[in-house]
């Protein structure tokens, strides 16, 4: 199945394909502040799910690798539930109670 296929099956003739140069200034400056973001949780789930031993994590750390490639809901996934507390944060009372 097409594109164009798609397009016209939900009333669509043609898909518009935009270029970076026919973006409002608004547009693009979301486009970077939401492709930093995304780039920014990954990056800070990725580094914490290197970083903490698998005791720590929910589930198996192997397949949460994968996950972290579903933007953004695999990042985010990961830092809300995808870790347990560490022995710090529990003592320091941070940690989420069951």
């Amino acid at each position: 199945m097409t594109l164009a296929t798609v397009a016209r099956a939900i009333g669509r003739e043609s898909v518009h394909h935009s270029r970076w140069s026919d973006l409002s200034t608004r547009d693009r400056a979301a486009l970077v502040v939401g492709t930093a973001a995304e780039i920014t949780l990954t990056a800070i789930a990725a580094a914490d799910l290197y970083r903490r031993p698998a005791s720590q994590v929910q589930g198996l750390k192997a397949l949460w690798w994968p996950a972290l490639a579903i933007q953004p809901a695999g990042p985010l996934l990961y830092l809300l539930a995808g870790r347990r507390p560490d022995e710090h944060e529990t003592r320091r009372g941070r940690a989420r109670r069951p």
